[in-house]
């Protein structure tokens, strides 16, 4: 991964924070070059694990090889929230579109991205054809819904 994926990630993951924290909660970041969670939370009597995947176009989101979708199918509460710039990654004045999927769905909507990358991925368009129950669902983790 190069510094301009690295950079996506982590401004991905800080958006996510910051919205989190907006909406009155008390999000955890964790810290580490290959972690499995980035977030943590604890809202409406669950902890939730949350999985910040972003990408500066309108491509495929990487989740993670076999192994990795093996371990996140028994992690209950768990969403992956995908982030895309866009194409407009360094104008800070466009807001990114926020997809929230409950890792469950993920498990449905995964593609095989091929031998070539060795993992699973999201496309983003599949996301975008079905946005009315992803996108900025943030109702997931305010509701207690997962």
């Amino acid at each position: 991964m190069g510094q301009k994926a690295e950079n996506s990630n982590l401004a991905s993951e800080f958006f996510v924070m910051s919205v989190l924290c907006r909406m009155g909660l008390n999000p955890i970041l964790t810290l580490g070059n290959r972690k499995e969670i980035d977030i943590l939370l604890h809202s409406k009597n669950k902890t939730y694990t949350i999985d910040v995947k972003g990408i500066r176009d309108k491509t495929n989101w990487p989740i993670g090889n076999k192994s990795k979708i093996d371990a996140i199918k028994s992690l209950k509460n768990h969403l992956f929230i995908f982030v895309s710039f866009l194409n407009k990654f360094d104008d800070s004045t466009v807001g990114p579109e926020i997809y929230i999927v409950p890792s469950c769905d993920v498990m449905n909507l995964k593609v095989w991205w091929g031998a070539k990358y060795d993992q699973y991925s999201i496309m983003y368009n599949a996301l975008k054809r079905k946005s009315k129950k992803y996108e900025n669902a943030w109702h997931y983790l305010m509701n207690g819904e997962i």
